[in-house]
């Protein structure tokens, strides 16, 4: 049975993507031609390392004692953990496709709708990973864990 706190992690996480791509998408300044390039290249690192520590912790889970996979709240971690594994991905590979059209001159240094996508993506990843330490705290804190 779904709870009410259930639909407003849910609505957040959506919320919160939209919000930071509209902020974005109606202040393009905030963001000027010589910092877009950097600012793509550090969320391809950020977006991969994410996917490499998510990777292992899955892993480590998935390798765990019958006693932790009986747990309520185990289904839901890695149902986060891997929604976040594609996310990260997701994120990695559209930072690819942005540099590749700003190397190949396809697109112009001023083209805002890229980066409302991008910010999108980065909006969402932030706040599952939110949600994944809200769960991961749940069950250290009632020694499930």
């Amino acid at each position: 049975m779904k709870t009410t706190g259930y639909y407003l992690e849910q609505t957040f996480v959506f919320g919160f993507g939209v919000g930071i791509a509209t902020i974005n998408h109606y202040f393009p300044l905030l963001i000027n031609c010589a910092q877009s390039k950097e600012i793509v290249s550090k969320i391809i690192d950020i977006s991969f390392i994410n996917f490499g520590f998510f990777l292992t912790l899955l892993a480590l889970l998935i390798q765990s004692s019958a006693r932790l996979k009986v747990r309520k709240l185990y289904d839901r971690l890695i149902k986060l953990i891997l929604q976040i594994l594609v996310l990260s991905v997701s994120c990695g590979f559209y930072c690819f496709i942005i540099i590749s059209f700003f190397h190949k001159g396809i697109i112009d240094k001023n083209y805002n709708g890229l980066f409302t996508g991008l910010f999108l993506l980065m909006g969402i990843l932030i706040s599952k990973s939110i949600l994944y330490i809200k769960v991961f705290y749940n069950l250290a804190i009632h020694r499930e864990l």
